[in-house]
C-alpha cells in the first residue's frame, strides 16, 4: 500500500509540473473530486482520502488511482497549493484563516466538540487577538487546579462561567 502510494506521490509531483491549467473541463464526479483533494491536502494519502469522501471503501485504491490520473483533480491539488502557499507567505492571511478556524470551533456548541477543546480554542483566540490583559508572574497560578470564589457554590459558579464564555463568544464575534 505504501509503495502503491508513493509511487503515485511521484507520479502525481510530475503530472503537476508539466500540466496546462487553462485546458481543465469539470467532470461529472467534480464534486466527490473537491472533496477528495481537500481530504487529499490533509495527509496526502490518496486511498484514505476516498474512503473519509464516503467513496467506497472496497474500491479506494482504484478510484484513487482514477482520481489522481484526473486532469481536474490535479488542477484542484495545485491551485490549492498555491492559496497555501501565498497564504504562509503573508501573516496577515494567515492570521485571518487561525481566526476562522477557532471561531468555527467556538460556534460547535458540543455537537462534535468537547467543552476541553472549545475552551482551548477560545484562549488561543483571546492570546492572537489580544483580549486578555497581561498578567504578571505574581498573579499567575502554578498549578492546574481550577479555583471556585468561595463565597458561591459550584453550580452557581458554573452557570456565571457559561455567562462568561457567552459574553466572550459574543465580543469575538463583534470585534470580527
Amino acid at each position: 500500500m505504501t509503495l502503491f502510494c508513493d509511487s503515485l506521490s511521484d507520479n502525481l509531483t510530475n503530472m503537476l509540473k508539466n500540466m496546462d491549467i487553462n485546458n481543465v473541463k469539470e467532470p461529472p464526479n467534480a464534486e466527490n473530486m473537491r472533496k477528495f483533494v481537500t481530504e487529499y491536502l490533509k495527509d496526502y494519502d490518496a486511498v484514505k482520502s476516498v474512503i473519509r469522501v464516503g467513496l467506497n471503501p472496497l474500491h479506494a485504491q482504484h478510484i484513487a488511482k482514477e482520481f489522481l490520473e484526473s486532469s481536474f483533480v490535479l488542477n484542484l491539488i495545485k491551485e490549492e497549493e498555491a492559496k497555501s502557499a501565498h497564504m504562509m507567505s503573508d501573516p496577515e492571511l494567515m492570521k485571518g484563516e487561525i481566526i476562522k478556524q477557532l471561531l468555527s470551533i467556538l460556534k460547535n456548541d458540543g455537537e462534535t466538540l468537547k467543552a476541553a477543546e472549545r475552551i482551548s480554542a477560545a484562549k488561543m483566540l483571546t492570546d492572537l487577538l489580544q483580549l486578555a490583559p497581561k498578567q504578571t508572574q505574581s498573579e499567575t497560578a502554578v498549578t492546574n487546579v481550577m479555583i471556585c470564589p468561595p463565597q458561591m457554590d459550584a453550580d452557581s459558579w458554573s452557570a456565571l462561567a457559561i455567562q462568561s464564555q457567552s459574553d466572550l463568544k459574543a465580543k469575538l464575534e463583534a470585534s470580527l
